[in-house]
C-alpha cells in the first residue's frame, strides 16, 4: 500500500479532474511496484485502483470536521476516557464509518501525502 501512495504523491499531477487517476497512471504503478514487491498476485491497474485508499482519507475528513472530536497523525482518534469510548462506539457502529476502526489509538501513516494528493476532496457527505 505504501508503495502505491508513494507512486501516486509522486504523479499526482496526472489525476483526472473528479480527483482520480486515470488508468494508465495505475497501470505504471503495478509495473513499478511489481518490480520491487514480488510476493503475492502480479500486480495489475485494476488491482492498483481497488486499492486506492481515498474512502479511509474521507472517512478521516469527515470525522475531524465534527465538533468536539479529535484527529491526529500519531495517536489518531486518540480516545481516552469512558464518556469518549462511548460516543466513538457509537460512530463506529454505523455503518459508513466502520472504515474508521483501525484508527481507535493511531495514526495513518499514509494521510499527509493522500491530502497533498487530493487537496480539494474534503469531506463528502453522510449516509
Amino acid at each position: 500500500v505504501t508503495a502505491l501512495i508513494n507512486y501516486l504523491y509522486n504523479h499526482f499531477s496526472k489525476h483526472a479532474n473528479s480527483g482520480d487517476f486515470r488508468m494508465a497512471t495505475y497501470n505504471m504503478a503495478a509495473i513499478t511496484i511489481s518490480k520491487d514487491h514480488k510476493d503475492g498476485p502480479k500486480k495489475t491497474g485494476t488491482m492498483c485502483k481497488n486499492k486506492w485508499l481515498k474512502k479511509t482519507y474521507n472517512a478521516i475528513e469527515t470525522y475531524q470536521n465534527q465538533s468536539g472530536v479529535h484527529w491526529d497523525n500519531n495517536h489518531g482518534t486518540n480516545i481516552m476516557g469512558d464518556a469518549a469510548k462511548i460516543v466513538w462506539d457509537a460512530y463506529i457502529s454505523e455503518n459508513g464509518n466502520k472504515t474508521l476502526k483501525p484508527f481507535y489509538n493511531r495514526g495513518w501513516e499514509n494521510y499527509e501525502k493522500i491530502q497533498k494528493i487530493l487537496p480539494h476532496s474534503g469531506a463528502q457527505g453522510g449516509n
